[in-house]
């Protein structure tokens, strides 16, 4: 029913592989940034369902323990080689061979990859910048409280705190 969002953060969310069949089939294909991080029945063919329906993405993260292969970044290049700008792999298990990264020269828009990589492969893709820890660019996260300098607000938008039961 959420036909106009945006950006989703999943991260965590431990999501049985049913859950994750219904989000791919179901999230609306308008979605622009979305973290999937440490989402352990994520597989390849969510991957390739998502990125084939979903195709506006400028931000993704499949971070974390999850169960996609390298096959899942050929899906992503095949798919999103016009619109992503950043992606993240970081922390993961999978590995990618040399060629698979050097595939992401055809990513039109890529300006951040956050994954773990030798200082040769990063000169062979001197457009992208490269982050070995995350940290501050993160997906689709709002601040958090403490981190929030408004203290007051969920991502860009401001809000106050409502009582809504009498102590």
């Amino acid at each position: 029913n959420c036909t106009e969002l945006k950006e989703l953060s999943l991260s965590r969310t431990n999501l049985c592989e049913q859950s994750v069949d219904f989000l791919v089939s179901n999230l609306t294909s308008k979605i622009e940034k979305l973290d999937l991080f440490d989402m352990h029945y994520l597989r390849d063919k969510h991957v390739k369902k998502l990125v084939t329906r979903c195709n506006n993405k400028t931000e993704l993260n499949l971070g974390g323990w999850t169960k996609i292969t390298k096959q899942s970044l050929s899906f992503i290049i095949e798919n999103l080689n016009l619109t992503l700008v950043k992606l993240s792999f970081e922390p993961t298990t999978v590995r990618f061979n040399l060629n698979d990264l050097l595939q992401l020269k055809r990513m039109k828009k890529l300006k951040h990859l956050c994954y773990d990589m030798d200082d040769w492969l990063k000169q062979q893709l001197p457009n992208i910048r490269i982050h070995f820890k995350p940290g501050n660019r993160r997906i689709a996260i709002p601040c958090q409280p403490k981190y929030n300098s408004y203290n007051k607000g969920f991502w860009e938008i401001k809000a106050d705190q409502e009582e809504l039961f009498s102590t």
